[in-house]
Protein backbone atom coordinates (compact mmCIF):
# COMPACT_ATOMS: atom_id res chain seq x y z
CA UNK A 1 0.00 0.00 0.00
CA UNK A 2 1.17 3.52 -0.67
CA UNK A 3 2.32 5.77 2.14
CA UNK A 4 -0.40 7.84 3.87
CA UNK A 5 -0.49 11.49 3.01
CA UNK A 6 0.92 14.01 5.49
CA UNK A 7 -1.64 14.42 8.28
CA UNK A 8 -2.81 17.27 10.55
CA UNK A 9 -1.94 20.13 8.19
CA UNK A 10 -4.54 22.89 8.70
CA UNK A 11 -3.03 25.68 6.61
CA UNK A 12 -0.75 26.15 3.63
CA UNK A 13 2.85 25.84 4.86
CA UNK A 14 5.66 28.09 3.65
CA UNK A 15 7.38 25.31 1.76
CA UNK A 16 6.09 22.38 -0.33
CA UNK A 17 8.65 20.22 1.45
CA UNK A 18 6.54 20.48 4.61
CA UNK A 19 3.82 18.61 2.71
CA UNK A 20 6.20 15.84 1.72
CA UNK A 21 7.19 17.17 -1.72
CA UNK A 22 10.70 17.62 -3.06
CA UNK A 23 10.62 21.39 -3.59
CA UNK A 24 11.95 23.90 -1.07
CA UNK A 25 9.94 26.87 -2.34
CA UNK A 26 6.59 27.56 -3.93
CA UNK A 27 6.57 29.02 -7.40
CA UNK A 28 5.11 32.54 -7.56
CA UNK A 29 1.39 32.57 -6.65
CA UNK A 30 1.10 28.83 -5.99
CA UNK A 31 0.56 29.31 -2.27
CA UNK A 32 -2.01 32.04 -2.88
CA UNK A 33 -3.90 29.83 -5.34
CA UNK A 34 -4.07 26.97 -2.83
CA UNK A 35 -5.37 29.32 -0.16
CA UNK A 36 -8.10 30.61 -2.48
CA UNK A 37 -9.21 27.09 -3.37
CA UNK A 38 -9.34 26.00 0.27
CA UNK A 39 -11.34 29.08 1.19
CA UNK A 40 -13.82 28.42 -1.63
CA UNK A 41 -14.32 24.80 -0.59
CA UNK A 42 -14.72 25.68 3.07
CA UNK A 43 -17.40 28.18 2.07
CA UNK A 44 -19.38 25.38 0.44
CA UNK A 45 -18.40 25.75 -3.22
CA UNK A 46 -17.70 22.32 -4.63
CA UNK A 47 -17.07 23.07 -8.32
CA UNK A 48 -13.68 24.74 -8.61
CA UNK A 49 -11.76 25.96 -11.66
CA UNK A 50 -8.02 26.63 -11.61
CA UNK A 51 -7.16 28.82 -14.59
CA UNK A 52 -3.39 29.19 -14.80
CA UNK A 53 -0.93 29.00 -17.68
CA UNK A 54 1.27 26.10 -18.67
CA UNK A 55 4.29 25.79 -16.35
CA UNK A 56 2.43 27.44 -13.44
CA UNK A 57 2.60 24.22 -11.42
CA UNK A 58 -1.11 23.37 -11.30
CA UNK A 59 -0.33 19.74 -10.55
CA UNK A 60 1.50 20.58 -7.33
CA UNK A 61 -1.41 22.83 -6.35
CA UNK A 62 -3.87 19.97 -6.72
CA UNK A 63 -1.69 17.53 -4.82
CA UNK A 64 -1.16 20.06 -2.04
CA UNK A 65 -4.91 20.55 -1.79
CA UNK A 66 -5.33 16.80 -1.27
CA UNK A 67 -2.68 16.78 1.45
CA UNK A 68 -4.02 19.78 3.31
CA UNK A 69 -7.67 18.73 3.20
CA UNK A 70 -6.79 15.08 3.95
CA UNK A 71 -9.34 14.01 1.37
CA UNK A 72 -9.72 10.66 -0.39
CA UNK A 73 -9.09 11.77 -3.93
CA UNK A 74 -8.62 10.84 -7.58
CA UNK A 75 -6.40 12.73 -10.00
CA UNK A 76 -7.47 12.31 -13.61
CA UNK A 77 -5.20 13.04 -16.57
CA UNK A 78 -5.70 13.15 -20.32
CA UNK A 79 -2.87 10.73 -21.16
CA UNK A 80 -1.20 7.67 -19.69
CA UNK A 81 2.09 9.55 -19.90
CA UNK A 82 0.84 12.26 -17.53
CA UNK A 83 -0.44 9.64 -15.09
CA UNK A 84 2.97 8.00 -15.03
CA UNK A 85 4.69 11.35 -14.59
CA UNK A 86 2.49 12.16 -11.59
CA UNK A 87 3.43 8.89 -9.93
CA UNK A 88 7.10 9.21 -10.84
CA UNK A 89 7.38 12.68 -9.35
CA UNK A 90 4.97 12.14 -6.41
CA UNK A 91 5.53 8.63 -5.07
CA UNK A 92 2.62 8.76 -2.59
CA UNK A 93 0.20 8.14 -5.44
CA UNK A 94 -1.20 4.82 -6.53
CA UNK A 95 -1.73 4.47 -10.26
CA UNK A 96 -4.26 2.39 -12.16
CA UNK A 97 -4.76 1.97 -15.91
CA UNK A 98 -6.86 -0.20 -18.17
CA UNK A 99 -6.25 -3.94 -18.37
CA UNK A 100 -4.37 -3.69 -21.67
CA UNK A 101 -1.48 -2.02 -19.82
CA UNK A 102 -0.78 -5.05 -17.62
CA UNK A 103 0.69 -8.40 -18.75
CA UNK A 104 -0.95 -11.72 -18.19
CA UNK A 105 1.44 -13.87 -16.10
CA UNK A 106 0.02 -17.27 -16.93
CA UNK A 107 2.96 -19.32 -18.28
CA UNK A 108 0.94 -20.95 -21.07
CA UNK A 109 -0.29 -17.75 -22.79
CA UNK A 110 1.45 -16.29 -25.89
CA UNK A 111 3.98 -13.51 -25.40
CA UNK A 112 2.31 -10.11 -25.39
CA UNK A 113 -0.95 -11.31 -23.85
CA UNK A 114 -2.40 -8.65 -21.55
CA UNK A 115 -5.05 -8.67 -18.85
CA UNK A 116 -7.50 -7.38 -21.48
CA UNK A 117 -7.24 -10.46 -23.72
CA UNK A 118 -6.16 -13.05 -21.16
CA UNK A 119 -8.04 -16.33 -20.58
CA UNK A 120 -9.73 -14.76 -17.53
CA UNK A 121 -11.83 -12.72 -19.94
CA UNK A 122 -13.60 -15.90 -21.03
CA UNK A 123 -16.70 -16.81 -19.06
CA UNK A 124 -16.16 -19.63 -16.61
CA UNK A 125 -12.37 -19.43 -16.54
CA UNK A 126 -10.89 -19.44 -13.02
CA UNK A 127 -7.45 -17.87 -13.01
CA UNK A 128 -5.00 -19.69 -10.69
CA UNK A 129 -2.82 -16.58 -10.33
CA UNK A 130 -5.59 -13.97 -10.02
CA UNK A 131 -4.44 -12.86 -6.56
CA UNK A 132 -0.99 -11.91 -7.82
CA UNK A 133 -1.79 -10.71 -11.32
CA UNK A 134 -0.26 -7.26 -12.01
CA UNK A 135 -3.64 -5.72 -12.89
CA UNK A 136 -5.44 -7.05 -9.81
CA UNK A 137 -2.60 -5.94 -7.53
CA UNK A 138 -2.61 -2.45 -9.04
CA UNK A 139 -6.40 -2.26 -8.77
CA UNK A 140 -6.39 -3.38 -5.12
CA UNK A 141 -3.75 -0.79 -4.28
CA UNK A 142 -5.72 1.95 -6.05
CA UNK A 143 -8.97 1.06 -4.27
CA UNK A 144 -7.23 1.08 -0.87
CA UNK A 145 -5.26 4.27 -1.48
CA UNK A 146 -6.33 7.73 -0.38
CA UNK A 147 -4.78 9.23 -3.50
CA UNK A 148 -5.01 7.65 -6.94
CA UNK A 149 -3.97 8.84 -10.39
CA UNK A 150 -5.58 7.48 -13.52
CA UNK A 151 -6.73 8.63 -16.95
CA UNK A 152 -10.17 9.84 -17.99
CA UNK A 153 -11.02 6.73 -19.99
CA UNK A 154 -10.38 4.42 -17.06
CA UNK A 155 -12.21 6.59 -14.53
CA UNK A 156 -15.28 6.86 -16.75
CA UNK A 157 -15.54 3.12 -17.23
CA UNK A 158 -14.67 2.25 -13.64
CA UNK A 159 -16.95 4.83 -12.00
CA UNK A 160 -19.97 4.05 -14.16
CA UNK A 161 -19.82 0.26 -14.41
CA UNK A 162 -17.65 -1.27 -11.68
CA UNK A 163 -17.60 1.41 -9.03
CA UNK A 164 -15.05 0.13 -6.51
CA UNK A 165 -12.67 3.03 -7.19
CA UNK A 166 -15.29 5.64 -6.23
CA UNK A 167 -17.08 3.81 -3.41
CA UNK A 168 -17.29 5.16 -0.83
CA UNK A 169 -17.63 8.58 -2.48
CA UNK A 170 -14.30 10.28 -3.16
CA UNK A 171 -13.73 13.66 -1.53
CA UNK A 172 -12.11 15.35 -4.53
CA UNK A 173 -11.69 14.62 -8.20
CA UNK A 174 -8.86 16.71 -9.65
CA UNK A 175 -9.32 16.93 -13.41
CA UNK A 176 -6.02 17.86 -15.05
CA UNK A 177 -6.04 19.28 -18.61
CA UNK A 178 -9.73 19.85 -17.92
CA UNK A 179 -10.34 21.43 -21.32
CA UNK A 180 -10.16 17.84 -22.66
CA UNK A 181 -13.06 16.60 -20.47
CA UNK A 182 -15.59 17.16 -23.25
CA UNK A 183 -13.58 15.02 -25.67
CA UNK A 184 -13.20 12.15 -23.20
CA UNK A 185 -16.83 12.17 -22.07
CA UNK A 186 -18.04 12.35 -25.67
CA UNK A 187 -15.86 9.36 -26.56
CA UNK A 188 -17.22 7.45 -23.57
CA UNK A 189 -20.81 8.14 -24.64
CA UNK A 190 -20.29 7.06 -28.25
CA UNK A 191 -22.50 4.21 -29.45
CA UNK A 192 -20.69 1.99 -31.94
CA UNK A 193 -23.07 -0.10 -34.00
CA UNK A 194 -20.37 -2.59 -34.93
CA UNK A 195 -21.29 -5.89 -36.58
CA UNK A 196 -20.15 -7.82 -33.51
CA UNK A 197 -22.13 -5.76 -31.00
CA UNK A 198 -25.29 -5.87 -33.06
CA UNK A 199 -24.91 -9.62 -33.51
CA UNK A 200 -24.41 -10.11 -29.77
CA UNK A 201 -27.70 -8.27 -29.24
CA UNK A 202 -29.43 -10.24 -31.99
CA UNK A 203 -29.96 -6.95 -33.81
CA UNK A 204 -27.79 -7.50 -36.88
CA UNK A 205 -30.78 -7.30 -39.23
CA UNK A 206 -32.38 -4.35 -37.46
CA UNK A 207 -29.98 -1.63 -38.61
CA UNK A 208 -31.51 0.58 -41.34
CA UNK A 209 -29.62 2.61 -43.91
CA UNK A 210 -31.00 6.09 -43.26
CA UNK A 211 -29.34 9.31 -44.33
CA UNK A 212 -26.82 10.34 -41.67
CA UNK A 213 -28.36 13.81 -41.51
CA UNK A 214 -31.81 12.44 -40.70
CA UNK A 215 -31.20 12.06 -36.96
CA UNK A 216 -34.96 11.99 -36.32
CA UNK A 217 -35.29 8.70 -38.22
CA UNK A 218 -32.37 7.18 -36.34
CA UNK A 219 -33.85 8.35 -33.05
CA UNK A 220 -37.23 6.84 -33.91
CA UNK A 221 -35.52 3.57 -34.78
CA UNK A 222 -33.67 3.47 -31.45
CA UNK A 223 -36.85 4.34 -29.54
CA UNK A 224 -38.67 1.47 -31.24
CA UNK A 225 -36.10 -0.88 -29.69
CA UNK A 226 -36.45 0.50 -26.17
CA UNK A 227 -38.28 -2.50 -24.71
CA UNK A 228 -35.73 -4.90 -26.16
CA UNK A 229 -32.88 -2.71 -24.93
CA UNK A 230 -34.19 -2.64 -21.37
CA UNK A 231 -34.63 -6.40 -21.47
CA UNK A 232 -31.04 -6.84 -22.59
CA UNK A 233 -29.80 -4.60 -19.76
CA UNK A 234 -31.71 -6.65 -17.19
CA UNK A 235 -29.93 -9.76 -18.46
CA UNK A 236 -26.49 -8.26 -17.76
CA UNK A 237 -25.67 -8.40 -14.07
CA UNK A 238 -23.97 -5.46 -12.37
CA UNK A 239 -20.95 -7.66 -11.77
CA UNK A 240 -17.75 -5.99 -10.51
CA UNK A 241 -15.82 -8.87 -12.07
CA UNK A 242 -17.45 -8.45 -15.49
CA UNK A 243 -15.07 -9.05 -18.38
CA UNK A 244 -14.20 -6.53 -21.06
CA UNK A 245 -16.83 -7.84 -23.47
CA UNK A 246 -19.60 -7.56 -20.88
CA UNK A 247 -18.53 -4.04 -19.91
CA UNK A 248 -18.51 -2.96 -23.55
CA UNK A 249 -21.98 -4.37 -24.08
CA UNK A 250 -23.29 -2.75 -20.90
CA UNK A 251 -21.94 0.64 -21.98
CA UNK A 252 -23.52 0.23 -25.41
CA UNK A 253 -26.92 -0.45 -23.92
CA UNK A 254 -26.84 2.39 -21.39
CA UNK A 255 -25.68 4.91 -23.97
CA UNK A 256 -28.36 3.78 -26.40
CA UNK A 257 -30.98 4.62 -23.78
CA UNK A 258 -29.34 8.05 -23.38
CA UNK A 259 -29.79 8.44 -27.12
CA UNK A 260 -33.48 7.47 -26.99
CA UNK A 261 -34.06 10.09 -24.28
CA UNK A 262 -32.62 12.89 -26.43
CA UNK A 263 -33.88 15.17 -29.21
CA UNK A 264 -32.56 15.09 -32.82
CA UNK A 265 -30.35 18.17 -32.40
CA UNK A 266 -28.53 16.66 -29.40
CA UNK A 267 -26.79 13.75 -31.19
CA UNK A 268 -25.08 13.15 -34.52
CA UNK A 269 -24.73 10.03 -36.63
CA UNK A 270 -21.58 9.21 -38.58
CA UNK A 271 -19.55 6.36 -40.07
CA UNK A 272 -15.92 5.43 -39.53
CA UNK A 273 -13.51 4.74 -42.37
CA UNK A 274 -14.32 1.03 -42.10
CA UNK A 275 -18.04 1.76 -42.47
CA UNK A 276 -19.01 1.22 -38.82
CA UNK A 277 -22.00 3.35 -37.86
CA UNK A 278 -21.80 5.32 -34.62
CA UNK A 279 -23.70 7.98 -32.69
CA UNK A 280 -22.41 10.54 -30.21
CA UNK A 281 -23.79 13.59 -28.40
CA UNK A 282 -23.13 17.06 -29.75
CA UNK A 283 -22.53 18.38 -26.21
CA UNK A 284 -21.92 16.71 -22.86
CA UNK A 285 -24.33 18.89 -20.90
CA UNK A 286 -26.90 16.58 -19.40
CA UNK A 287 -24.26 13.84 -19.11
CA UNK A 288 -21.28 15.36 -17.29
CA UNK A 289 -22.91 15.25 -13.86
CA UNK A 290 -24.05 11.68 -14.37
CA UNK A 291 -20.74 10.19 -15.53
CA UNK A 292 -18.15 12.28 -13.61
CA UNK A 293 -19.39 15.00 -11.28
CA UNK A 294 -21.56 12.84 -8.99
CA UNK A 295 -18.65 10.58 -8.07
CA UNK A 296 -16.99 13.08 -5.71
CA UNK A 297 -18.05 15.74 -3.26
CA UNK A 298 -15.78 18.30 -4.94
CA UNK A 299 -14.30 18.59 -8.41
CA UNK A 300 -11.33 20.80 -9.23
CA UNK A 301 -10.85 21.38 -12.96
CA UNK A 302 -7.43 22.75 -13.92
CA UNK A 303 -6.37 24.08 -17.30
CA UNK A 304 -4.21 26.70 -18.98
CA UNK A 305 -6.89 27.54 -21.54
CA UNK A 306 -10.14 28.37 -19.79
CA UNK A 307 -11.30 31.34 -21.87
CA UNK A 308 -14.52 31.63 -19.88
CA UNK A 309 -15.31 29.25 -17.06
CA UNK A 310 -18.94 30.38 -17.25
CA UNK A 311 -19.03 29.13 -20.83
CA UNK A 312 -17.25 25.91 -19.81
CA UNK A 313 -19.85 25.36 -17.08
CA UNK A 314 -22.58 25.97 -19.67
CA UNK A 315 -21.06 23.49 -22.13
CA UNK A 316 -20.89 20.88 -19.36
CA UNK A 317 -24.35 21.62 -17.94
CA UNK A 318 -23.02 22.65 -14.52
CA UNK A 319 -25.75 24.55 -12.67
CA UNK A 320 -24.37 24.58 -9.13
CA UNK A 321 -22.25 27.54 -7.94
CA UNK A 322 -18.63 27.49 -9.03
CA UNK A 323 -15.47 29.40 -8.19
CA UNK A 324 -12.63 30.32 -10.56
CA UNK A 325 -9.10 30.91 -9.30
CA UNK A 326 -7.13 32.58 -12.08
CA UNK A 327 -3.48 33.66 -12.42
CA UNK A 328 -1.16 34.82 -15.18
CA UNK A 329 2.12 33.28 -16.29
CA UNK A 330 5.05 32.99 -13.88
CA UNK A 331 7.49 32.68 -16.81
CA UNK A 332 9.07 36.06 -17.70
CA UNK A 333 8.09 37.43 -21.11
CA UNK A 334 11.70 37.46 -22.27
CA UNK A 335 11.88 33.68 -21.76
CA UNK A 336 8.80 32.89 -23.88
CA UNK A 337 8.60 35.28 -26.86
CA UNK A 338 5.98 34.59 -29.52
CA UNK A 339 6.87 35.80 -33.03
CA UNK A 340 4.24 36.10 -35.72
CA UNK A 341 5.42 36.17 -39.32
CA UNK A 342 2.59 35.55 -41.83
CA UNK A 343 4.60 33.57 -44.35
CA UNK A 344 1.92 31.16 -45.59
CA UNK A 345 -1.86 31.11 -45.77
CA UNK A 346 -2.40 27.55 -44.58
CA UNK A 347 -5.87 26.73 -45.88
CA UNK A 348 -6.74 23.66 -47.91
CA UNK A 349 -8.19 25.72 -50.74
CA UNK A 350 -5.15 27.89 -51.28
CA UNK A 351 -2.17 25.73 -50.35
CA UNK A 352 -1.56 24.45 -53.88
CA UNK A 353 -2.18 27.86 -55.48
CA UNK A 354 0.05 30.02 -53.30
CA UNK A 355 2.91 27.75 -52.27
CA UNK A 356 4.09 24.18 -52.23
CA UNK A 357 4.96 21.91 -49.30
CA UNK A 358 8.58 22.36 -50.41
CA UNK A 359 8.27 26.10 -49.72
CA UNK A 360 7.07 25.39 -46.18
CA UNK A 361 9.85 22.84 -45.59
CA UNK A 362 12.46 25.30 -46.92
CA UNK A 363 11.28 28.03 -44.53
CA UNK A 364 11.28 25.64 -41.59
CA UNK A 365 14.80 24.51 -42.53
CA UNK A 366 15.99 28.14 -42.50
CA UNK A 367 14.53 28.68 -39.04
CA UNK A 368 16.06 25.44 -37.76
CA UNK A 369 19.43 26.49 -39.20
CA UNK A 370 19.21 29.84 -37.42
CA UNK A 371 18.91 28.08 -34.04
CA UNK A 372 21.10 25.03 -34.72
CA UNK A 373 22.13 23.03 -32.70
CA UNK A 374 19.29 23.88 -30.32
CA UNK A 375 16.60 21.18 -30.37
CA UNK A 376 13.33 22.17 -32.06
CA UNK A 377 9.66 21.24 -31.80
CA UNK A 378 7.44 21.68 -34.86
CA UNK A 379 3.63 21.65 -34.55
CA UNK A 380 1.94 20.63 -37.80
CA UNK A 381 -1.71 19.91 -36.77
CA UNK A 382 -2.06 16.97 -39.19
CA UNK A 383 -0.12 13.89 -40.26
CA UNK A 384 -0.13 14.87 -43.94
CA UNK A 385 1.85 18.04 -43.31
CA UNK A 386 4.13 16.16 -40.90
CA UNK A 387 4.98 13.63 -43.59
CA UNK A 388 5.53 16.29 -46.29
CA UNK A 389 7.91 18.36 -44.17
CA UNK A 390 9.83 15.31 -42.97
CA UNK A 391 10.34 14.05 -46.52
CA UNK A 392 11.37 17.44 -47.95
CA UNK A 393 13.53 18.83 -45.13
CA UNK A 394 17.29 18.79 -45.40
CA UNK A 395 17.25 18.05 -41.65
CA UNK A 396 15.12 14.93 -42.10
CA UNK A 397 17.79 12.61 -40.65
CA UNK A 398 17.53 14.58 -37.40
CA UNK A 399 13.74 14.59 -37.37
CA UNK A 400 11.62 12.20 -35.33
CA UNK A 401 7.87 11.93 -35.57
CA UNK A 402 5.21 9.60 -34.24
CA UNK A 403 1.90 7.97 -35.01
CA UNK A 404 -1.08 7.47 -32.70
CA UNK A 405 0.37 4.27 -31.23
CA UNK A 406 3.97 5.28 -30.41
CA UNK A 407 3.47 8.88 -29.26
CA UNK A 408 4.85 8.30 -25.75
CA UNK A 409 7.82 6.27 -26.99
CA UNK A 410 8.87 8.96 -29.47
CA UNK A 411 8.41 11.70 -26.88
CA UNK A 412 10.76 9.86 -24.52
CA UNK A 413 13.26 9.29 -27.32
CA UNK A 414 13.31 13.05 -27.94
CA UNK A 415 13.72 13.84 -24.25
CA UNK A 416 16.54 11.31 -23.84
CA UNK A 417 18.45 12.48 -26.91
CA UNK A 418 21.69 14.31 -26.15
CA UNK A 419 22.47 15.82 -29.53
CA UNK A 420 20.53 17.87 -32.05
CA UNK A 421 17.00 16.61 -32.70
CA UNK A 422 13.84 17.99 -34.28
CA UNK A 423 10.55 16.60 -33.00
CA UNK A 424 7.79 17.12 -35.57
CA UNK A 425 4.26 16.32 -34.46
CA UNK A 426 0.58 16.96 -35.18
CA UNK A 427 -0.50 16.24 -31.62
CA UNK A 428 2.00 17.24 -28.94
CA UNK A 429 0.20 20.45 -28.10
CA UNK A 430 -0.82 19.29 -24.63
CA UNK A 431 -0.09 16.75 -21.95
CA UNK A 432 3.70 16.64 -22.37
CA UNK A 433 6.50 18.59 -20.78
CA UNK A 434 9.83 19.74 -22.25
CA UNK A 435 11.81 21.33 -19.39
CA UNK A 436 15.13 22.78 -20.55
CA UNK A 437 14.82 21.15 -23.97
CA UNK A 438 14.07 22.97 -27.22
CA UNK A 439 15.12 26.51 -28.02
CA UNK A 440 12.77 26.77 -31.00
CA UNK A 441 9.11 26.03 -31.62
CA UNK A 442 7.34 26.47 -34.96
CA UNK A 443 3.56 26.46 -35.24
CA UNK A 444 2.99 25.79 -38.92
CA UNK A 445 -0.79 25.90 -39.02
CA UNK A 446 -3.55 27.15 -36.76
CA UNK A 447 -5.21 24.18 -35.03
CA UNK A 448 -8.74 24.70 -36.35
CA UNK A 449 -10.98 21.73 -35.45
CA UNK A 450 -11.79 19.73 -38.57
CA UNK A 451 -15.16 20.56 -40.08
CA UNK A 452 -15.08 17.11 -41.62
CA UNK A 453 -16.02 15.90 -38.14
CA UNK A 454 -19.83 15.97 -38.00
CA UNK A 455 -19.83 16.73 -34.27
CA UNK A 456 -17.51 19.70 -34.78
CA UNK A 457 -19.75 20.97 -37.58
CA UNK A 458 -22.86 20.58 -35.43
CA UNK A 459 -21.23 22.46 -32.55
CA UNK A 460 -20.07 25.24 -34.85
CA UNK A 461 -23.56 25.60 -36.26
CA UNK A 462 -25.18 25.64 -32.82
CA UNK A 463 -22.56 27.83 -31.11
CA UNK A 464 -19.98 29.48 -33.42
CA UNK A 465 -18.09 30.86 -30.42
CA UNK A 466 -17.20 27.31 -29.35
CA UNK A 467 -15.30 26.70 -32.59
CA UNK A 468 -13.16 29.79 -32.07
CA UNK A 469 -12.60 28.95 -28.42
CA UNK A 470 -11.42 25.43 -29.31
CA UNK A 471 -8.92 26.91 -31.81
CA UNK A 472 -7.60 29.51 -29.36
CA UNK A 473 -7.33 26.88 -26.62
CA UNK A 474 -5.32 24.47 -28.77
CA UNK A 475 -3.02 27.29 -29.94
CA UNK A 476 -2.25 28.40 -26.39
CA UNK A 477 -1.53 24.83 -25.38
CA UNK A 478 0.92 24.37 -28.25
CA UNK A 479 2.67 27.66 -27.43
CA UNK A 480 2.92 26.60 -23.79
CA UNK A 481 5.10 23.58 -24.65
CA UNK A 482 8.05 25.96 -25.15
CA UNK A 483 9.42 27.63 -22.04
CA UNK A 484 8.39 25.63 -19.00
CA UNK A 485 10.55 27.13 -16.25
CA UNK A 486 12.02 30.59 -15.62
CA UNK A 487 15.44 30.90 -17.21
CA UNK A 488 14.68 28.48 -20.05
CA UNK A 489 14.34 30.58 -23.21
CA UNK A 490 12.36 29.16 -26.09
CA UNK A 491 11.32 31.19 -29.13
CA UNK A 492 8.00 30.31 -30.78
CA UNK A 493 7.12 31.26 -34.36
CA UNK A 494 3.64 31.22 -35.91
CA UNK A 495 4.02 31.21 -39.70
CA UNK A 496 0.35 30.78 -40.69
CA UNK A 497 -1.18 34.08 -41.83
CA UNK A 498 -4.60 32.91 -40.57
CA UNK A 499 -3.41 33.86 -37.10
CA UNK A 500 -3.63 37.56 -37.92
CA UNK A 501 -7.33 37.75 -38.71
CA UNK A 502 -8.21 35.09 -36.15
CA UNK A 503 -6.46 36.95 -33.33
CA UNK A 504 -8.03 40.27 -34.32
CA UNK A 505 -11.51 38.76 -34.38
CA UNK A 506 -11.13 36.68 -31.21
CA UNK A 507 -8.66 38.56 -29.05
CA UNK A 508 -11.00 38.25 -26.07
CA UNK A 509 -10.60 34.48 -26.22
CA UNK A 510 -6.86 34.54 -25.63
CA UNK A 511 -5.25 34.78 -22.21
CA UNK A 512 -3.49 38.04 -21.48
CA UNK A 513 -0.20 36.19 -20.83
CA UNK A 514 -0.38 34.87 -24.40
CA UNK A 515 -1.22 38.17 -26.09
CA UNK A 516 1.51 40.06 -24.19
CA UNK A 517 4.16 37.67 -25.51
CA UNK A 518 3.38 38.36 -29.17
CA UNK A 519 5.64 40.37 -31.47
CA UNK A 520 5.21 40.84 -35.24
CA UNK A 521 8.20 40.10 -37.46
CA UNK A 522 8.03 41.14 -41.16
CA UNK A 523 8.34 38.28 -43.62
CA UNK A 524 11.42 39.72 -45.34
CA UNK A 525 13.22 40.10 -42.01
CA UNK A 526 12.28 36.90 -40.20
CA UNK A 527 15.31 34.75 -41.12
CA UNK A 528 17.90 37.41 -40.25
CA UNK A 529 15.94 38.10 -37.07
CA UNK A 530 15.93 34.36 -36.25
CA UNK A 531 19.71 34.15 -36.76
CA UNK A 532 20.26 36.91 -34.18
CA UNK A 533 17.87 35.27 -31.75
CA UNK A 534 19.54 31.87 -32.22
CA UNK A 535 22.96 33.37 -31.55
CA UNK A 536 21.64 35.04 -28.41
CA UNK A 537 20.05 31.87 -26.98
CA UNK A 538 23.14 29.76 -27.75
CA UNK A 539 25.28 32.29 -25.89
CA UNK A 540 22.83 32.44 -22.99
CA UNK A 541 22.73 28.66 -22.61
CA UNK A 542 26.51 28.39 -22.69
CA UNK A 543 26.62 30.72 -19.69
CA UNK A 544 23.53 29.36 -17.93
CA UNK A 545 23.48 25.56 -18.25
CA UNK A 546 20.16 23.98 -17.39
CA UNK A 547 19.69 22.67 -13.89
CA UNK A 548 17.62 19.53 -13.22
CA UNK A 549 14.00 20.46 -12.71
CA UNK A 550 10.95 18.28 -12.34
CA UNK A 551 7.73 19.72 -13.66
CA UNK A 552 4.40 18.21 -14.61
CA UNK A 553 2.67 19.59 -17.71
Amino acid sequence: MTKPLIQHITKVPNSPRELGFQYNEWKPFQKEAIEELIEARQSGTNVLFLDAPTSFGKSLIGLSLINILKSRSIIVTSTKYLSSQYQRDYTNLAQIRGRANYPCILPEVPEGTTAANAPCQEKGFVCPVARISPYNLAKAMAVASDAVVTNYDYLLREANFVGSLVRPLRGIIIADEAHTIERHVTSFLEINFSNKTMSDLNLADWVPDYDLDDTQKWLSWAQSLETLIKLQISNIKEDPEANEEELTLRRFLRNLIRFTDSTPDQWIMDRRNNGTLYAKPVWIKGHFNDVIRKHAQTILMASATFVSTSDIARYMGIEEPHKTVSYGSNIPLQDRPLYYSPMFHMSKKQEKQEFSPADVAHTIDNLIAAYYPLPALIHTVNYTLTKQITQLSRYRRFMISHNEENREVIYQEYMDSKGFKVLISPSLGLGVDFPHKQGLQIICKLPFPSLGDRQVLARKNQDPSWYNWATASALEQAYGRGSRVPGHICDTYIIDSNYGWFRNSNKHMFSSWFIRAEENVPIDMVIDFAKRRGEFIRGYRSQHPATPYLEIA
